[in-house]
């Protein structure tokens, strides 16, 4: 094979690198071939006070604008009725522009520890913002009105909200050592001075004495699996527990029937009923009990001789966990989580009132639901917990709740546990 000349050679690196700009990149500002700087200028002021106005945390630097053709396909095209959903619920209209060019300008949105939200996009044609929406870190293909993530849905819903001056306590690191050697479950939840947590089939509860958890009483069930758990005025506890059935939740129910035991403050069963096998979380307040059976919400009275159901309410989604619990010193609230929401409802007579939803930091199915006030300033935090050492803490904000990572250090979080001298936070280090 002759060689090719090294003088020619260089000859042909200079012509190409003269043709050759390098991968091809997207404008800076592409929609300034269709606006003005000066458009441009007041689309990005339109876009941050927007943002600002429904407590957003937001990349500034991130914006960029593009041209974006609003023809779609169909009267019923999904992306459409989505994308006019979400201009509604900040009070636009974009019924009437389609087929219009738009110049779409995106913003990278944060959550309060500046981990990536998602991505927000604002649509202006002739000028006008016509349609505004967010796609949460992850899922590109979602469209979520910007409501949807931190403004309450009613104004003013609290009568008091977080005292951020007020520091919130470090955990304390514990071990199975001081559980008495057995070590918690999941599921830990306080009451009355005792901690109880599902671990296997098993309920068990523990009570703190001279310095450690020990043991006080573990409840079977004959086979049957705990579900769910919920104190009770007085003591006691409510046990959701299912009968295990074939399949799994690819194929069959995961439970063929699920029941409901009621246990005093002796721990013996003081009534007991037979349910569906949709149930998946129960929570309690007072005398009375809120069962997850779905998308129904159905509401009980503790009564000496059974559950006497009061009222139901169908929803728009199912629940993992659940919590009925005042949090600012009214309600009481209906916290429901469902593995990648979150959801705050008050019970307007006999039907819950959402008032606040967001997506969970981080979305997760196996996860724990707390609510506690840690700081002690008279209003509740809400806790989510994994398992993982990510403990992400909710704040009630006169905005808003606020999302924030409350510990990332090595363990379990049991946060509510009594010690004795009072409700704390321990990390469970196995």
């Amino acid at each position: 094979m002759s060689k090719i000349p090294f003088g020619f050679f260089i000859i042909f690196l200079l012509f190409f690198s003269s043709c050759y700009t390098g991968p091809e990149l997207p404008a800076e500002n592409p929609a300034a071939l269709s606006y003005s700087s000066e458009d441009i200028s007041r689309f990005t002021e339109i876009i941050k006070e927007t943002l600002d106005g429904l407590y957003w945390k937001y990349d500034a630097g991130s914006m960029y604008f593009e041209d974006e053709n609003l023809i779609f396909e169909g009267k019923n095209d999904d992306r459409l009725v989505e994308m006019e959903q979400a201009a509604a619920s900040i009070g636009l209209d974009m019924s009437r522009r389609r087929g219009e060019k738009a110049a779409v300008g995106s913003i990278n949105l944060l959550h309060n520890n500046n981990e990536p939200a998602g991505r927000a996009k604002f649509f202006f044609s002739a000028g006008v913002l016509i349609c505004a929406y967010y796609s949460p870190a992850g899922d590109d293909y979602a469209r979520f009105g910007l409501r949807d993530k931190n403004a309450y849905l009613i104004p003013d819903p609290f009568r008091a909200y977080e005292n951020e001056t007020r520091e919130y306590p470090r955990p304390v690191v514990m071990n199975a050592n001081d559980f008495g050697k057995t070590a918690p479950g999941v599921k830990n939840m306080a009451f009355g001075g005792l901690l109880a947590s599902i671990k296997g089939e098993s309920v068990i509860i523990h009570e703190y004495k001279a310095g450690s958890f020990d043991l006080k009483r573990e409840l079977t069930f004959g086979g049957l699996v705990p579900i769910d758990f919920a104190p009770l005025a007085g003591g006691g506890l409510a046990v959701l527990l299912g009968e295990r059935g074939a399949g799994d939740w690819d194929g069959a129910k995961e439970f063929s029937s699920v029941k409901i035991n009621i246990y005093d403050d002796k721990f013996s069963i003081s009534s007991a009923a037979e349910l569906g096998p949709d149930y998946t979380a129960v929570a309690s307040s007072g005398a009375s009990l809120l069962l997850a059976n779905g998308r129904t919400y159905e509401f009980y009275d503790i009564k000496p001789d059974g559950l006497i159901k009061r009222s139901q309410a169908i929803l728009t989604h199912w629940a993992s966990r659940v919590k009925w619990a005042g949090l600012a010193g009214g309600g009481p609230e209906i916290i429901i989580a469902d593995g990648v929401n979150i959801y705050i409802y008050r019970l307007n007579g006999f039907l819950p009132q959402l008032i606040w939803r967001s997506h969970a930091e981080p979305a997760f199915a196996d996860f724990e639901l707390t609510v506690f006030d840690l700081n002690g300033d008279g209003v509740s935090e809400i806790y989510l917990t994994d398992g993982s050492p990510v403990c992400t803490r909710y704040l009630l904000t006169r905005g808003g709740l606020r999302a924030e990572t409350a510990d990332d250090a090595d363990g379990i979080d049991i946060i509510g546990a009594d010690r004795g001298d009072g409700l704390i936070w321990i990390k469970y280090v196995e």
